[in-house]
């Protein structure tokens, strides 16, 4: 038989019921195709679902703040008739307002927060954005990286400040020093942990710029740093005036040390087992401070939620167009197994 009596190679070779080498190469072009659709689909899902989640953890936050002074001052509106310096208790922290889990402000702090911070949580966003990616190799200490810190600090915090509610000082027990103690950690992991590692990101004041720098244009980077000032000082504000209403009575009823009119007042314990009770309502001076105790606290919160906000705004990835059709996942491959039994 001579050379030309031969059919190509390609055209006598069958692989698998493929009849030709350039079918079956066509076959795993296809295939290889459909996969790296696939895997692109799941990447540029998870990113875009991490922008949703950070969004309307974010949003839920917000709200938390915003029910929670609303519902304590119907309240203390309320009440303001049943003591005699005409003005209802009004508390000096978010903490002390929503402190109750079975009054209105409580319930909806706790729900709004929970939510807001397992949605901030399970976005993984650190992970996921790159205006917030500083890579693996960022050490904070530990071998912890900074975009580890980022996830498992600020969140978590906002998940205790919700949860381990804390007690007023004047009503605590030796015992309730503990959920206080729990309470104030998750406070500083939200707030103070939150500015450290945001300060990182963005070259802030103190901190060292990011070795291998990050994905932030000038527009962001100073809304992001007005942001973080702004939890900063209002931060600042709120110890102030802490420092200022303890050292004037305002913790426990005890003695003033400042001549500030006029502190809550409190009943004297008749026994070991009872607690104070409220007798009389701050005025004056005393009742504008803890406004402004109030105000710092819920002001700094709602820099801090919109900070998350400001990284959601310019993110590249909640731009994202996924496509339209899920990939056919059914195939010879997905087959089940004959049954064997």
């Amino acid at each position: 038989m001579t050379a030309s009596s031969h059919p190509p190679l390609a055209r006598r070779t069958t692989y698998s019921g493929i009849a030709t080498i350039e079918e079956r190469l066509e076959k795993m072009e296809q295939l290889h195709q459909k996969v790296d659709k696939a895997q692109q689909y799941q990447e540029g899902y998870q990113r875009k679902r991490a922008t949703a989640l950070l969004f309307y953890g974010s949003i839920f936050g917000l709200m938390g703040f915003a029910f929670a002074f609303a519902t304590g001052l119907m309240k203390t509106l309320n009440t303001q008739d049943k003591y005699d310096s005409g003005y209802g208790y009004f508390s000096a922290t978010v903490s002390e307002m929503v402190f109750d889990p079975r009054d209105a402000a409580g319930k909806a702090f706790f729900g709004f927060e929970f939510i807001g911070a397992n949605f901030i949580f399970l976005s993984w966003y650190p992970w996921s954005l790159r205006n917030v990616f500083l890579g693996d190799d960022e050490i904070a200490f530990c071998s912890i990286s900074w975009v580890m810190l980022r996830q498992l600090i600020p969140a978590p915090g906002m998940m205790l400040v919700a949860t381990v509610t804390t007690t007023p000082i004047a009503l605590a027990r030796p015992r309730d020093i503990v959920t206080i103690a729990i309470h104030f950690s998750g406070a500083m992991m939200m707030f103070v942990g939150y500015v450290i590692i945001e300060g990182k990101t963005l070259g802030w004041r103190c901190f060292t710029h990011p070795i291998g720098g990050s994905k932030i244009d000038d527009v962001e980077r100073k809304w992001r740093t007005f942001f973080v000032d702004g939890v900063c000082f209002w931060y600042i504000m709120f110890f102030a005036v802490q420092i200022v209403l303890g050292a004037a009575g305002g913790v426990g009823g005890s003695a003033s040390r400042l001549p500030i009119c006029c502190a809550d007042t409190y009943s004297t314990p008749a026994g070991p087992h009872e607690t104070e009770k409220l007798v009389n309502t701050a005025s004056g001076i005393f009742l504008v401070l803890k406004v402004v105790s109030y105000a710092s606290e819920v002001l700094c919160g709602i820099n801090l939620i919109m900070s998350h906000l400001t990284v959601w705004y310019y993110c590249k990835e909640r731009h994202i167009d996924l496509e339209d059709e899920l990939v056919e996942m059914g195939g010879e491959q997905y087959k089940a197994l004959p049954d064997t039994a």
